[in-house]
């Protein structure tokens, strides 16, 4: 019996750790909808270094809830809040689109934006140049209460 009971016991401790959540799939992606605001600098108008998104995020839920696809205009930010509405012009070429921020990245150091395909086409970014120094506007800031999205 009490052999019974010390492979109960150790069964049990073992299953413990098993019931730990795995991480995001990207970091700063959550699966439980929008994530919290992070601190950092959120001014209407700068420059920053942008890339495009990578094809292997396609259809998994990003940190506003919804899933990614490279078909829409979207893009990921560190700092700029979700739901935002942002211009992004290419200053060589004047091309420009606008942007709904729904995700949280790029997770590199120097980078502003991660631009789905579709918005990196829109100012002439091509997957060969890699990053580009775009010119980055906020239109429609978030809303509120800074946590949900905007409609």
């Amino acid at each position: 019996m009490a052999h019974y009971q010390t492979f109960l016991v150790l069964a049990l401790l073992a299953m413990g750790g098993c019931t730990q959540q795995p991480p995001p799939p990207y970091s700063g992606q959550s699966s439980l909808g929008a994530a919290p605001l992070p601190k950092g600098p959120q001014t209407k108008e700068h420059t920053g270094k942008v890339s495009i998104y990578s094809d292997r995020f396609e259809g998994r839920k990003t940190a506003s809830g919804e899933p990614f696809t490279q078909k829409k205009k979207t893009a990921a930010s560190k700092s700029l809040p979700l739901g935002s509405t942002v211009q992004v012009t290419n200053p060589e070429t004047g091309q420009s689109t606008t942007v709904k921020i729904n995700d949280r990245g790029p997770n590199v150091a120097d980078r502003e934006l991660d631009l789905s395909e579709s918005a990196a086409e829109s100012v002439g970014l091509t997957s060969s140049q890699g990053v580009k120094t775009l010119k980055i506007r906020t239109v429609k800031p978030e809303c509120a209460s800074g946590s949900k999205q905007c409609s």
